[in-house]
């Protein structure tokens, strides 16, 4: 009797939960509908484009188009060997390359310390298990420190 009457007593929880919640949601929605009624309406405007735009365009496009031409020139430098930069840069170009190369070359040398120290941690090393003479060995030391020492309990 105690369980069908806590049972009832949770359905009818839930169920007015779900009617507050219910009923919370309507009262809402209705209070937005009726604000919203008494709102102001927005006028329609006119866009005109000025010819400036058109300028700023092709100034653009031609910003892109040196940019695309200077990636293209980074492209083939910066897969050059190092005699052949030498040869062929100018001095602008082999700062830039040998800046580059430098921090490269520091980014690998950091990356190998950090996987120095990440295989350390992943590649624990095993102990050998004990062989059966030293099983022997430790079980009659454990015997003779019992006899020595009857009070004390070992494992």
């Amino acid at each position: 009797n105690q369980i069908t009457c806590t049972y009832s007593y949770l359905v009818f929880r839930s169920f007015a939960f779900i009617t507050m919640r219910f009923a919370t949601t309507f009262f809402l929605s209705a209070m937005l509908a009726a604000a919203s009624g008494f709102g102001l309406t927005s006028t329609p405007t006119r866009h005109s484009f000025s010819t400036a735009l058109s300028d700023k365009a092709a100034d653009a496009a031609a910003h892109g188009e040196t940019i695309v031409s200077d990636a293209n020139k980074w492209r083939a430098i910066k897969n050059m060997d190092e005699e052949t930069a030498k040869a062929e840069l100018d001095e602008e170009m082999l700062a830039a390359y040998t800046a580059f190369h430098a921090s490269v070359n520091e980014d690998i040398a950091k990356m190998k310390e950090i996987a120095k120290l990440i295989q350390k941690q992943i590649e624990i090393p095993q102990v050998k298990p004990k062989s059966k003479n030293q099983r022997k060995r430790d079980a009659w030391v454990r015997a003779q420190h019992q006899a020595a020492n009857p009070d004390t309990v070992s494992r």
